[in-house]
């Protein structure tokens, strides 16, 4: 396997272009684009189907 060279590697993925993510968000919004920033609440409700028969024993 070869050696990884290092100068490819690029540090995240705006091509050194510099965001200003607080105008960004603001610009969506004036554009009347919807989004919801949390992620964490979507798998609350989820309920896995118990169909292991093996564990059942």
């Amino acid at each position: 396997m070869e050696e990884i060279d290092l100068s490819n590697i690029v540090q995240g993925r705006t091509r050194r272009k510099q965001i200003d993510w607080a105008e960004a968000e603001q610009k969506s919004k004036d554009a009347g684009d919807q989004f919801d920033d949390d992620d964490e609440d979507d798998d609350e409700d989820f309920e896995a189907e118990d169909d292991d028969e093996e564990m059942k024993g």
